[in-house]
């Protein structure tokens, strides 16, 4: 499953990228998970997880530090207070006292290893929208087959494709893969709706990705379905 961000304006000008979260797992369903990895009850492991935080805030209490255990995760004490006079009191409030936990070398590498991610479009900024996507081979919803025409609807199209960073781009799902459709098989470019051809050799379902110019930045919009496979 990939990574999902979207993008937003940054303090002071420009854009950021921020996690766009798809899921909040429970407790009692992190701890099965946790129990099924492990090969421990659940009781064990939720027993043991709890008890690691548990000393990890005790020490940092007495500003001990614990190293990256096994290359993943190490600790430290943290605190950032601020006042305009020399008037800190060492309260946990007045000099913001905390802990961070911050991934070691082999915590990297194995966020690293196989990493995918998905732009979900923009917040805060304006970008395309795809409201409707019709296979006009077969009128079916969602769907595509290669070099037949698809249309979409929306708003906030780009109508210049001379600029390779802009058009409709389609991802699959299974490898990641993306790929522009060409120049030449733009049919309609209209503010609030499109035709394309889908680029020949596309099989299974599909990301569809629209990016278009803004000013000086390249937005993109997904799609919030994914495009399933017509043969002709």
């Amino acid at each position: 499953m990939p990574f999902h961000f979207y993008t937003g304006p940054r303090t002071g000008g420009g854009l950021r990228a921020f996690p766009n979260n798809q899921e909040t797992l429970t407790a009692e369903d992190y701890f099965k998970l946790l129990a099924a990895r492990s090969a421990q009850s659940q009781a064990v492991v939720s027993s043991v997880l709890i008890n690691a935080y548990e000393l990890y805030i005790d020490l940092a209490k007495e500003t001990k530090s614990v190293e990256a255990i096994g290359g993943y995760f190490s600790m430290r004490p943290t605190c950032g207070g601020h006042e305009e006079d020399d008037n800190f009191t060492g309260t946990l409030e007045n000099i913001n006292a905390g802990l961070s936990l911050t991934l070691g070398k082999e915590g990297n590498l194995r966020f690293a290893h196989n990493f995918t991610s998905v732009r979900d479009g923009s917040k805060g900024l304006r970008t395309s929208i795809i409201t409707r996507v019709i296979n006009k081979y077969n009128n079916a919803p969602d769907s595509y087959t290669p070099q037949k025409g698809m249309e979409m609807l929306g708003g906030d199209f780009p109508t210049d494709m001379t600029n390779p960073l802009v058009g409709v781009f389609f991802v699959s799902v299974a490898t990641g893969a993306e790929v522009r459709v060409a120049n030449g098989d733009y049919v309609v470019t209209e503010p609030s709706r499109m035709v394309v051809l889908p680029p020949p050799g596309l099989t299974g379902d599909q990301r569809l990705i629209v990016k278009a110019a803004f000013g000086q930045s390249v937005r993109a919009y997904t799609y919030v379905t994914l495009l399933t496979h017509a043969s002709l």
